[in-house]
């Protein structure tokens, strides 16, 4: 069955992040699988808040990308740091230009997969779809404002009932739910009206991100010794990362010369953390800008442990960075409460901390430190094997036959967690 796809979505490579990247690899494979695919982005712009060099002064442009037509369109710029004013009408910018200026270009569509949030882009799909003849797919990395509640980021009130209302909105309009995860999918049934639900999962190339990447010139560049323990954060430096306990637990440990810090990526905490750690002294810690995707495979393999923090519990969550970590065969330091921390207890795939606590953080290090040469070979083996349930590869071969199956209307293929 060859269908006529669109996916609709502010965020695309350039930019960088799991949204990008995981909807780039579903669009390339589903293209692979013989679908006419086309992606309606905005113009690149985060985190920086400014628009990337090579794509300014344009108010739609049309490219092929990997094979894949991708159309990009205006959008207001906006920091990922910024207000949340600025954002809103970043998002509210997008959902105008993609929705009520790129029907002309896409004809007729069998099916629309929308990434949520932001939760404006509801709006703008359900004029795409109308126009189009597209059944919506509306795949869900984070269910807003649920998310935001449960981590503190914003207070029960009026701006949470709209926003809950948008979401319901989004979710009656749509043929088909896509989450993230089994927790997810579970909450989200009890809270709100939905449609049929099914499990996308982030994922990873596991021929990318793998073992083999680790590097002895990478660990000399930072600074490490041959047999020290190097705990690396690669990511957003924002709020929802809990980065103080990973700071604290540095802090603890600052007279152990075998083991040492380094956080590489940008985000709205990051001065103030590096201010921190300088203010402290942290001998053990390092801080790099953001690197190119091509030197991440050797940097995560490179690290003998990888952080996957969280600012408290957050059941239902699965922080992105999991995945890289575990096929790169790089013992996740992992947040109890989370969706990961269930995979890491069940394969003994990693180790665990209590969110916000420095001292649980510091103690698990200690312990992965502590462990027999045999011991941590078979941790990063059993994190290998638990990667390839998650290959991109078999996720893009699970959301081809869902799709083929919500067009003849058959049973949807069950989901294997």
């Amino acid at each position: 069955m060859s269908l006529r796809i669109t996916i609709l979505t502010p965020y695309y490579p350039p930019e960088m992040g799991a949204p990008p990247a995981r909807l780039h690899e579903i669009a390339v494979r589903l293209k692979q699988f013989g679908h006419d695919v086309t992606v309606v982005t905005a113009f690149p712009n985060r985190p920086v808040g400014r628009i990337y060099e090579g794509y300014s002064g344009k108010f739609r442009d049309c490219s092929e990308e990997d094979g894949v037509r991708v159309i990009r369109t205006w959008i207001k710029p906006s920091a990922s740091s910024a207000s949340f004013s600025s954002r809103t009408i970043n998002d509210l910018s997008f959902t105008w230009s993609s929705g009520w200026t790129t029907c002309s270009l896409l004809g007729k569509q069998d099916v629309l997969i929308v990434q949520n949030p932001p939760l404006f882009s509801a709006l703008s799909a359900a004029h795409i779809a109308h126009k189009t003849g597209a059944k919506i797919v509306m795949w869900c990395g984070d269910i807003w404002p649920d998310v935001l509640l449960q981590s503190g980021q914003m207070n029960p009130g009026v701006m949470a009932t709209l926003m809950r209302k948008m979401q319901q909105y989004a979710f009656k309009s749509s043929s088909l739910l896509a989450v993230t995860n089994p927790k997810i999918a579970n909450d989200t049934q009890k809270s709100y009206e939905c449609p049929p639900v099914t499990v996308w999962s982030n994922g990873v190339d596991t021929c990318v991100f793998n073992p083999n990447q680790r590097s002895e010139k990478v660990r000399e560049a930072l600074g490490v010794e041959e047999h020290d323990l190097l705990v690396g954060y690669v990511g957003l430096h924002g709020r929802f990362q809990g980065l103080d306990a990973i700071l604290d637990a540095a802090e603890i440990l600052k007279n152990r010369g075998d083991i040492r810090f380094v956080f590489v990526g940008a985000g709205v905490e990051k001065d103030r953390l590096m201010e921190r750690s300088e203010r402290s002294k942290l001998k053990n810690v390092r801080f790099l800008d953001p690197k190119p995707k091509s030197e991440m495979p050797s940097l995560v393999a490179s690290c003998d442990v990888s952080v996957v923090s969280l600012l408290g519990r957050m059941p239902g969550t699965m922080p992105s960075k999991f995945y890289e970590a575990v096929a790169s065969g790089s013992i996740p330091l992992t947040a109890k409460g989370c969706e990961a921390a269930s995979l890491v207890k069940k394969y003994t795939a990693g180790v665990l901390y209590e969110p916000g606590d420095g001292q649980s953080a510091a103690n698990a290090l200690l312990h992965v430190r502590d462990l027999d040469k045999s011991d941590v070979e078979k941790m990063r083996l059993n994190c290998r094997e638990l990667s390839m349930r998650f290959d991109r590869d078999k996720l893009a071969a699970f959301v081809n036959s869902t799709l083929e199956a919500l067009m003849a209307g058959e049973a949807l293929p069950p989901v294997d967690w």
